[in-house]
């Protein structure tokens, strides 16, 4: 890899910096001077690495006049589709079309140094939104830090003539720092007639090297390098008007009729909020072993602040942070803080872990995390990295997870300071809503969209033989749709909510026909088996629910719940589960006993887990089939030897013309009928290599 120098590119003529330094001038003063602005735009974020290639697009567009008034029509985002961003110069709306759902704020102040805050639509804006809203001065050049002009040249986009200008710039996190490393590329095309900026292409490969190298990230067999080819944005603008009449309905929101109003976008990541179940309560104590076998105790940090961070090797955004962990440890290596990582690999020995950190000069203190998972559970460890402050009294303080960039050490950092100050980070009533906020966990109402990637020409044939229309899906899971007979006869296509969704869907043949159903005291949790019942001729949503534990390969939480069409709880059972578990529910209905009215078989399968990843390593298998009534009264309870891969249906005898329970599990078939004595059920046991015989 060549050096900075060596890679960026080399100066022009004098005259070239000039022509571009005016070319930037100008466009200062168009953007200074703004009534109106009206375009469309496209924005690529590439990711081109030696073992990964990522291209998310953003299209939309925009209208906006000066103070105050826009709107942002989003017509594709990475993460939540179809958008919309809309400011009458009082009142702010911002809206997530596929998830119909809308939210109302104040006028974001553009003189603010941070406008949005945690808006998930606003993260979609073109960074040169900024200087088209903003009513103060504009930063000396214009967009993204420019720090010098290094060449221009005559160059036609689309037919038009123009200025490329080409300059070296610095980090966003770093533009105010006089001496910061100008590694990053920024070509910007200027429009010779209207001279505005036409395209922007940041460049941020020689930064992104840097970094990995900063980083010590030596490359091991298990973990090969990662080296970033090419890391870039390219921002298109097309068919620009400045200062035109613009249409003052534009910044009148209108949102669908169905959709609904909410305080605050909650996405539908799976996210759980337990990890706050102890915020600005005593850390739980712990007893861990470190790389040398000696057992350490959380009392052993008494009177320091003590950061724990919970990660593994495998883990990409853990090994990002690290670095960051140890500019703290030697930040505050003089004063009362412990920085201590607490790795959870129990398949990888002390001595190759060892080794892993010296190679990188990672030189915090490390702790194991036992077999049984425990210290996991206790600190409600979901996903890593999970970082933990705890202060000098013992408080857990404060609870990160994930990674945040390249600012994530100056985050902590200054959390740290403040709690050697002997200052709490919270208000008590701030703890106590967020340990509700762990307790009680509201449904995500916003679901991520899967962006198409570049569409493949399809050699249509007669496609107008096809009549119909389109219409949003929200929170639909697709894997888990099928069609359902509904009491009045028609089929509809059925389906849980996505990831985090606690919704039923069903759509109908109609055009308008279609109904959800947010389900009661579910929460975050995932509907991740369901069926549909009739009973006395109401439409009933069976469903079993739960919450991702360690990474997903566990379940939390678990419940089995029967609801409504309109989502209204009827009743729930827990199965008697484990707390932690792995496995299998299947889910059927139909009348078992002839009174009219269905029962419920709930085919159990799980292993009793400890929340590691792989294989279970400790507990045992429950196997069990259960009948309930259809007012949840559970009748019948039977132990079944079962294996991976379960299944269970109710299907009708043509013999006897009774409903019959078929199970499938451990190379095994079993039919029960139910006796109309409690409590009982007549088997006959069939093994797949013998011909099935009528039950009795």
């Amino acid at each position: 890899m060549p050096s900075i120098s060596e890679a960026l590119p080399q100066r022009g003529s004098s005259e070239a910096i000039a022509r571009g330094k005016a070319a930037i001038a100008r466009a200062r003063d168009v953007y200074a001077n703004l009534k109106t602005y009206q375009d469309q735009f496209t924005v690529e974020k590439i990711q081109i690495y030696s073992n990964y290639n990522g291209v998310s697009k953003t299209e939309g567009r925009r209208v906006c006049e000066r103070p105050g008034k826009f709107s942002v029509t989003f017509t594709r985002t990475p993460n939540w589709g179809e958008c919309s961003m809309v400011s009458d110069g009082q009142k702010y709306w911002r809206s997530v079309n596929q998830s119909e759902v809308y939210a109302e704020g104040k006028l974001p102040d553009f003189g603010a140094a941070q406008v949005f805050q945690s808006d998930i639509v606003a993260e979609n804006l073109p960074a040169d939104f900024y200087p088209l809203m903003r009513t103060i001065e504009l930063p000396p050049m214009l967009f993204l830090t420019p720090r010098e002009v290094v060449d221009s040249r005559e160059e036609p986009l689309e037919g038009r003539p123009g200025l490329r200008v080409i300059c070296t710039a610095v980090s966003e996190n770093d533009w105010e720092k006089p001496d910061a490393t100008a590694d990053i590329v920024v070509e910007m095309w200027f429009d010779a007639q209207t001279g505005t900026l036409s395209e922007m292409v940041r460049d941020s490969t020689i930064h992104t090297v840097a970094e990995q190298k900063a980083a010590n990230d030596v490359p091991t067999p298990d973990a090969p390098p990662r080296v970033a080819k090419r890391i870039a944005t390219v921002t298109r603008t097309r068919d620009v008007r400045v200062n035109q009449a613009v249409d003052a309905q534009a910044f009148v929101f209108k949102p669908e009729r169905s959709w609904r109003q909410v305080s605050e976008f909650r996405t539908g990541s799976g996210a759980d909020f337990g990890q706050y179940e102890t915020a600005g309560l005593p850390a739980p104590a712990f007893k861990l072993k470190n790389l040398d076998g000696k057992e350490v105790s959380l009392s052993d940090f008494a009177g320091r602040v003590v950061l724990l961070d919970f990660w593994a090797t495998w883990c990409g955004p853990c090994v990002a942070a690290m670095p960051h962990l140890q500019k703290l440890q030697e930040e505050f290596k003089d004063q009362p803080v412990s920085i201590v990582g607490i790795n959870s690999e129990t398949g990888m020995s002390d001595e190759k872990l060892k080794d892993w950190l010296e190679k990188r000069k990672f030189t915090f203190g490390q702790l194991r995390e036992g077999a049984d998972g425990l210290v996991m559970q206790a600190y409600h460890v979901a996903g890593i990295p999970h970082t933990v402050l705890i202060d000098q009294r013992g408080v857990l303080q404060d609870v990160t997870v994930g990674y945040s960039g390249e600012k994530h050490g100056e985050i902590l950092a200054e959390r740290i300071k403040t709690l050697l100050a002997g200052k709490s980070l919270k208000s008590e009533q701030e703890f106590k809503d967020l340990r509700v906020k762990g307790e009680k966990q509201e449904p995500a109402n916003v679901f991520y969209v899967q962006a198409p990637g570049e569409q493949i020409p399809v050699t249509e044939m007669d496609p107008g033989r096809l009549i119909g229309v389109s219409k949003v899906a929200r929170g639909a899971a697709p894997w888990s749709a099928r069609s359902v007979q509904m009491p009045d006869g028609r089929l509809v296509f059925m389906t849980s909510g996505g990831m985090g969704g606690a919704a039923m869907t069903y759509f109908g043949a109609g055009e308008n026909d279609f109904h959800s159903a947010v389900l009661e005291d579910v929460g975050s949790r995932w509907v991740s088996t369901w069926d549909a019942m009739v009973d006395l001729g109401k439409l009933r949503f069976l469903c079993f629910v739960s919450s991702p534990a360690n990474q997903g390969m566990a379940q939390k939480n678990c419940e089995f719940f029967c609801h409504d069409e309109n989502g209204k709880k009827l009743w729930s059972s827990t199965l008697d589960l484990p707390e932690m578990c792995a496995g299998e529910i299947k889910i059927a209905s139909g009348d078992l006993d002839g009174d009219g009215r269905p029962e419920v078989a709930v085919l159990v399968r799980v292993d009793e887990s400890d929340g590691t990843r792989g294989p279970r390593r400790s507990g045992k298998t429950l196997g069990k089939l259960c009948v309930f009534s259809a007012d949840g009264k559970l009748l019948v309870t039977k132990q079944l030897e079962l294996e991976n891969n379960v299944n269970v249906a109710i299907i009708r005898d043509p013999v006897d013309l009774r409903n019959t329970i078929v199970a499938l599990g451990g190379g095994r078939v079993w039919r029960f009928k139910l006796d109309g004595s409690p409590s009982s059920l007549k088997q006959q046991e069939v093994k797949p290599n013998q011909s099935a015989v009528t039950s009795p």
